[in-house]
């Protein structure tokens, strides 16, 4: 596999070696509202593995909640709250 930018590269998005440069407070790239998770972007020290893929994304989420819902506060809820009653 090799992972190809296509369309994308002509966003004028900040790109570094086939990958697109993010701010790793929230995974935003440097044109406001577009975001970047996975083996797409780039970073300081970036691991190329799922689970980083899926801590990615979380952090995305939250801020691009915010991003679409301005001065809404966001409830994080948790998969967890209720706990395992089965054992």
């Amino acid at each position: 596999m090799s992972p190809k930018l296509g369309p994308i590269e002509q966003w004028n998005l900040n790109i570094s070696k086939s990958a697109i440069e993010v701010n790793t407070d929230d995974y935003s790239t440097n044109i406001p509202g577009i975001y970047a998770i996975g083996d797409i972007n780039t970073y300081t020290n970036k691991l190329k593995l799922i689970l980083c893929g899926f801590h990615e994304a979380a952090l995305m989420s939250h801020s691009a909640y915010q991003y679409m819902n301005p001065g809404i506060k966001y409830t994080m809820k948790y998969t967890t709250v209720n706990g395992v009653t089965e054992f």
